[in-house]
């Protein structure tokens, strides 16, 4: 998990600043995750494999590619939907709402943001919600 933590920031940090040494971190961090998801199936952790997927998606994100990273972003949701991974569910829709922000997609922007807060807020994390409410104007709030 501290690994998965590890990539998901320094992917974050490598988009935000440009900085190579935090894209090579968070590379080295995938890799080493990406070894558990090129086990055989029936070895994997099925709880495990939507976080590959996710990481796959910051990282189509920093290289431009970002149609295969709305789509991995689309399907790490669902993955972990179906696992019952919420605090997963949400940090994946909050990655996926600053991509769509980053590419001036406000409406999506606006769905995804909510759909971190209702599952953020179905997970207990009341802080989270609070700042990621704090990004919102009122008229964008959508109360679960």
């Amino acid at each position: 998990m501290a690994r998965f933590c590890s990539a998901i920031c320094y992917y974050a940090m490598a988009r935000k600043t440009r900085k190579r040494r935090y894209l090579l971190e968070a590379k080295r961090q995938h890799k080493f995750l990406r070894r558990w998801s090129d086990r055989p199936k029936d070895k994997i952790n099925q709880n495990f494999v939507h976080r590959e997927v996710l990481l796959s998606a910051e990282l189509d994100a920093f290289c431009g590619k970002i149609e295969s990273a709305f789509h991995k972003y689309k399907v790490a949701i669902r993955m972990a939907g179906r696992c019952g991974i919420i605090q997963d569910q949400a940090l994946a829709n909050e990655r996926y709402a600053a991509l769509c922000r980053e590419q001036g997609n406000h409406d999506d922007y606006i769905f995804r943001i909510n759909a971190a807060i209702r599952l953020y807020s179905e997970w207990g994390a009341f802080a989270k919600v609070d700042k990621l409410k704090s990004f919102l104007s009122p008229d964008h709030l959508k109360e679960p």
